[in-house]
């Protein structure tokens, strides 16, 4: 963003590119309207075409269709008689793309050849297309009044969002493909069936967007910008309009492409500069004129949020109360993982929230020099190779000291002590981040369709750091890894919070087809069973289960399901808080996690 126009000019002169006389400029495919019902779609392609000659008489276009097996099926030959167009095309017997857990990614290639007056081909492309519908249904304000809405429709089903954030894969990006595969995988691995790429990131490879859509993985994607207010200044707008063109060109026939968002956090960083707390976030030119209408002329039918979360002139008309913002990120106090800010949020869709955890001691040992492992503070003073991995700017830097606290605070807020030692610490910090996670993600789960979706924060770090991550840098797993993986299961039994001494147990279903599962409560070390039956959970819906007693002391309940053969499992740490971190760990090393995830390779 900080070069100047003549700068930029300058760097285009010192590069040298040749292309066929007979060649593609663009060509797009956008899916109009669908019938699942007898498999068939409509589909619009645009495309454009250099030729040498100025005369088109006799040329032709050509298009056909291969599926996964390479099965060509010829669709259209028409006549031209510009360099430029669109066509319409009907498509039968086909099959639809769809996310994780709602059905197969199916993929297809669409061929669109030149032909010249003798027949043969000029010019080819070839792209891969998914044919499918995706909208964000959104609301600009959420009240009592009004409730509002914000989830996305597929196909025309409603998709309970399950899902992470994504950050760039290394600071030094040269290296950023050696950990593509094992971060996909593990995407995978965990059910999330979206990754939102952060505004404060990179945009990512084509090599990442075709993994998504092979793998169902659908993309939230922020423009790159982040946590700032941005100079409205005609040349600034003119880099970023430019910018975005060259962005929305490359990735918009990707059928895993969700959502444009306009930037992260930009609407609501107003309010953390005192001079610009009265400015509206709606005359932002960039997020509000220059984006839109770019994607107005190259990608208009994908859904456009002008900022995460958005402000809307409605909502800074009342005053701009984030409790009124459908969508939302949850960071606030970082205190008690079940304390009011987490529990009384009205958003119906977080798309950040997360819980620190310490990386492993193996990890902790390739990034910190051994006389600085432990204690993380003296005197007062953070450790400086802590406070290094705590993402400190420079070496003395200290505005987030306060993180590797917050994260000894998290500790003694579930056992009431912080451990004196550094194994039995990282122990603490990862159990209470794993159990924040699984209670973020429970509780939206249990709100289907109140809630419609969550966007942890995040999957992995980019860099060896102390983080909300629950992977870190080496690809070393934390045991949060584990109970997200129970939890984002397509078919889930949770337990709510307690309301007069009783539990109420939720079943959710994410699949399009009813489920009939057999359902076992019991408590660890028990042999009592405190529920026992089976029921029907409706497809792409929840269902209660039943009620179990409050426990009057520290417990962890074991649930256990049955359905068409498979099985599931998932605990709830019940009674009053403070646990014991000795029982605590017994009790996980007979949970009998089947969470493990794949051998991944460390970079």
């Amino acid at each position: 963003h900080v070069r100047s126009r003549r700068q930029r000019q300058m760097c285009i002169r010192d590069s040298l590119q040749t292309v066929p006389a007979f060649h593609w400029r663009q060509v797009f495919a956008q899916t109009l309207s669908i019938d699942l019902e007898n498999r068939s779609a409509e589909l619009a392609v645009f495309w454009e075409f250099v030729v040498p000659q100025i005369n088109l008489n006799g040329w032709k276009l050509r298009l056909s269709i291969d599926d996964e097996q390479r099965k060509r099926k010829d669709l259209k030959t028409v006549s031209i008689f510009a360099c430029s167009g669109h066509l319409m095309l009907s498509l039968e017997d086909i099959d639809f793309w769809w996310p994780r857990g709602l059905g197969d990614s199916t993929l297809y290639s669409l061929r669109i050849e030149l032909l010249d007056p003798q027949g043969n081909v000029a010019a080819e492309h070839v792209q891969t297309i998914g044919i499918r519908t995706l909208e964000l249904v959104k609301t600009e304000i959420t009240t009592e009044e009004e409730p509002g809405e914000f989830v996305f429709v597929v196909n025309g089903q409603k998709v309970f969002i399950k899902g992470t954030n994504h950050v760039p894969l290394d600071a030094l990006h040269g290296r950023d493909n050696r950990h593509l595969d094992t971060l996909l995988s593990m995407t995978a691995d965990l059910n999330c069936n979206m990754l939102r790429i952060w505004g404060g990131g990179v945009y990512e490879t084509d090599t990442f967007y075709d993994r998504c859509d092979e793998l169902g993985i659908m993309v939230w994607h922020d423009f790159m910008f982040g946590c700032a207010l941005y100079p409205q200044t005609d040349d600034f707008l003119e880099q970023a309009r430019e910018e975005a063109e060259v962005v929305v060109k490359r990735l918009r026939h990707h059928a895993c492409m969700a959502l444009w968002s306009g930037n992260n956090e930009n609407d609501v960083a107003h309010d953390w500069f005192p001079l610009h707390s009265k400015l509206n976030p709606n005359d932002d030119r960039i997020s509000r004129e220059i984006l839109p209408e770019v994607l107005r002329r190259l990608d208009p039918l994908r859904s456009y949020l002008p900022s995460s979360p958005y402000v809307s002139q409605k909502v800074f008309e009342r005053g701009k109360k984030t409790s009124e913002i459908p969508e939302d990120h949850l960071w606030g106090p970082r205190d008690d993982f079940k304390g009011p800010f987490y529990q009384n949020s009205p958003a119906h869709f977080v798309s950040e929230i997360g819980y620190h955890g310490a990386p492993c001691l193996e990890s902790l040992k390739q990034m910190i020099e051994p006389e600085h492992l432990w204690p993380f503070e003296n005197d007062g003073e953070i450790d400086p190779q802590w406070r290094a991995k705590a993402i400190a700017s420079f070496p003395d830097e200290s505005l987030h000291d306060g993180r590797i606290r917050l994260m000894a605070n998290q500790v003694s807020i579930l056992f009431d002590v912080i451990p004196d030692q550094l194994e039995p610490f990282i122990q603490a910090s990862q159990i209470s981040q794993a159990e924040a996670m699984k209670f973020f993600i429970e509780r939206f789960r249990m709100g289907k369709w109140r809630r419609t979706g969550i966007l942890w924060w995040n999957i992995r770090d980019g860099w060896p750091l102390i983080s909300d991550a629950v992977v870190d840098y080496y690809n070393r797993p934390k045991l949060a890894y584990s109970y997200i993986k129970q939890v984002q299961q397509d078919l889930c039994v949770m337990v709510d919070e307690a309301e007069n001494e009783r539990h109420k147990v939720i079943a959710v279903n994410d699949t399009l087809n009813d489920a009939t599962i057999d359902v076992a409560i019991g408590v660890i070390g028990q042999a009592d069973t405190l529920l026992k039956l089976t029921l029907t959970v409706p497809a792409n819906g929840r269902a209660q289960v039943g009620e179990i007693p409050a426990s009057p002391v520290c417990a962890l309940y074991l649930l256990n399901w049955q359905t068409n053969g498979s099985t599931g499992r998932n605990h709830y740490l019940a009674g009053p808080r403070p646990f014991n971190l000795e029982q605590y760990t017994q009790w996980v090393s007979q949970l009998e996690l089947e969470a493990k995830p794949p051998a991944f390779v460390s970079p």
